[in-house]
């Protein structure tokens, strides 16, 4: 635009153009307006405000040229369409300004055009301004509908892509719901080419297993509707799941009333066992809380083991963050072979536990996974011995 200023300002010396000295200056005055208008609109666009006030800015801006860009060619007293033209076609289609607002720049333009060359008394009579006329009439018209139309389908294209956007969304917080993010990233690497093909799996070594599971389950479901039974491991899950975010760890899945919790995979934690048994009481203690239909508590077995896990993504209709290994297996005997009310850890677990828990030998040692411990007391900081039924939880990190 600068650009084109210029030589028109070179064009002007031109004598064959005709041009009087008075009106190459009364040119100059104009150009001498729109040139700093246009460097400081250049100047707004690196600004982030141009960003929050874009319509107002380039309405502005726009229109001011263009009634100037009138008056150039009125004060020289050769009005010629063309350069309005050239202009219209800038105003609506480079632009982009929103449909309504391209109008009041579009017509305005055109009735300052068509009412100030003859209020002016410049080729009012001749028949090249009528001619003029019509082209900028018709070009205004063309525009209308080009713009009408291209806005419509920048809506729709826009539309789309906000509509494929919320679906990957929705996808993706399923995903985030049945797999961790750091599963969920590498599959995304994967899909999008970024990651290898081949499945999901680690080996993990300082990893601990919770299995937690309801006392007298199946006879309670008898007694209770289909609904009610539905509603209460809803209710009871939705607490476990929200412990589970308190301590930090994570729930691998639910099998009926059996609920499958890991700590130091997927992510790492020196403290996954501590985290484990912590994570065991708390839910013991909630399970006090609920009062069920027969004016009981839900009672539940908690057993925890420490060990080395295989981990992987399993399935591709409907993939599952799965753990595997003898730790698996011994974490789900610690469980079906403990005390209700009560957490039953292995001796390895004792083992990273025994400075901040105090625990009573269980069952002896054997074959397939040596002694157990029962968790009895909570050694406090100040050196205090709470024992794990007087615990207050706040069900915040430790």
């Amino acid at each position: 635009m600068l650009g084109f200023f210029v030589l028109d300002r070179a064009f002007d010396q031109d004598s064959d153009l005709g041009y009087t000295k008075e009106q190459i200056n009364r040119r100059d005055i104009i150009r001498f307006i729109i040139i700093p208008i246009l460097v400081v609109w250049l100047y707004l666009t690196h600004l982030e405000i141009y960003s929050k006030f874009f319509i107002l800015i380039t309405f502005t801006c726009t229109l001011t040229t263009g009634m100037l860009n009138v008056a150039l060619s009125i004060v020289g007293g050769d009005p010629d369409h063309g350069p309005h033209m050239l202009y219209l076609f800038f105003a609506w289609l480079f632009v982009r300004l929103p449909f309504f607002a391209a109008v009041f720049v579009g017509w305005p333009i055109f009735f300052a055009y068509t009412l100030g060359v003859p209020l002016t008394k410049v080729m009012s009579g001749d028949e090249d301004f009528q001619e003029s006329i019509v082209y900028l009439l018709v070009a205004n018209v063309a525009l209308n509908l080009a713009a009408f139309f291209i806005e419509r389908l920048d809506r729709r294209e826009f539309l789309h892509s906000k509509q494929i956007d919320r679906e990957n969304q929705v996808n993706k917080d399923l995903l985030a719901n049945l797999l961790p993010p750091s599963i969920t990233q590498k599959l995304e690497k994967s899909v999008t080419g970024q990651g290898g093909a081949e499945p999901i799996a680690t080996m993990e070594d300082n990893v601990s297993i919770l299995f937690s599971d309801l006392v007298g389950f199946t006879r309670y479901a008898s007694t209770i509707t289909a609904r009610n039974l539905v509603n209460f491991l809803n209710d009871l899950y939705h607490t476990f799941d929200r412990l589970c975010d308190a301590v930090e760890a994570y729930k691998v899945e639910t099998i009926g009333d059996a609920y499958f919790v890991s700590a130091g995979c997927p992510e790492p934690n020196d403290q996954h066992a501590h985290c484990l048994v912590r994570l065991a009481l708390m839910m013991i203690a909630e399970c006090q809380r609920i009062d069920l239909e027969n004016g009981q508590h839900p009672n539940i077995r908690v057993g925890v083991h420490s060990g080395s896990v295989m981990a992987g993504v399993v399935g591709k209709k409907m993939p599952r963050y799965h753990l595997f290994g003898r730790t698996v297996t011994i974490a789900e005997r610690m469980e079906s072979t403990g005390k209700p009310g009560k957490v039953q850890v292995s001796e390895t677990t004792h083992d990273l536990i025994r400075s901040s828990y105090i625990c009573e030998p269980y069952q002896a040692q054997n074959d397939d996974f040596g002694s157990t411990y029962l968790v009895k007391s909570k050694v406090m900081p100040d050196g205090a011995i709470v024992d794990v039924v007087d615990l207050e939880y706040d069900q915040t990190h430790e």
